[in-house]
């Protein structure tokens, strides 16, 4: 079971394929998330195991251009 909830995840999920932050780091820094949770969470949307989360924000297209 996660400990975070879906609508959090979805949250973290766009503010990083928006470009929101400029790292993952400060990015985990703001949100007390390990950078090794967000780089996992940013290689499951580049596998498209997260497309559950972010297809209803259409923000699926913005992953190819997230490195």
């Amino acid at each position: 079971m996660s400990k975070f909830t879906v609508e959090f995840k979805e949250t973290i999920l766009t503010k990083l394929l928006d470009g929101d932050y400029t790292s993952i780091t400060a990015l985990a820094q703001h949100y007390n998330i390990s950078t090794s949770t967000l780089y996992k969470w940013q290689a499951e949307i580049k596998s498209g195991s997260n497309d559950n989360i972010i297809k209803n924000k259409k923000i699926h297209k913005n992953t190819s251009n997230k490195n």
